[in-house]
């Protein structure tokens, strides 16, 4: 194994790891705000509000929640289309070594 092949090695599996541990750490507190936003619209008194605004919190309250779902679905695929990208592009740069070799 050349020094090339080892750097390329730790440099994957760096990102790899704080690839993980930021979609490990994005759920947890998407739950927890999940868990608040839950919390909130069970727990108040929406009967001394307007009704108009507080058919609007509860919207917007679960709004918020949904977005961060769809934000938590992007970032997954993001990692899984950066790691298929990275597979092709090693691929390709061996197929280019072999030629020249």
């Amino acid at each position: 194994m050349s020094g090339e092949d080892a750097l390329g090695t730790a440099d994957t599996e760096d990102g790899g790891s704080l690839r993980t541990f930021v979609l490990f750490l994005f759920p947890s507190i998407l739950f927890i705000g999940i868990a608040a936003v839950y919390y909130i619209v069970e727990q108040s008194n929406w009967g001394q509000l307007d009704t108009t605004l507080a058919a609007a919190l509860k919207i917007f309250y679960i709004y918020a929640t949904l977005l961060g779902i769809c934000l938590f679905a992007a970032l997954a695929w993001l990692v899984v289309d950066e790691r298929k990208i990275r597979r092709l592009t090693k691929l390709l740069k061996n197929n280019k070594d072999d030629e020249q070799a």
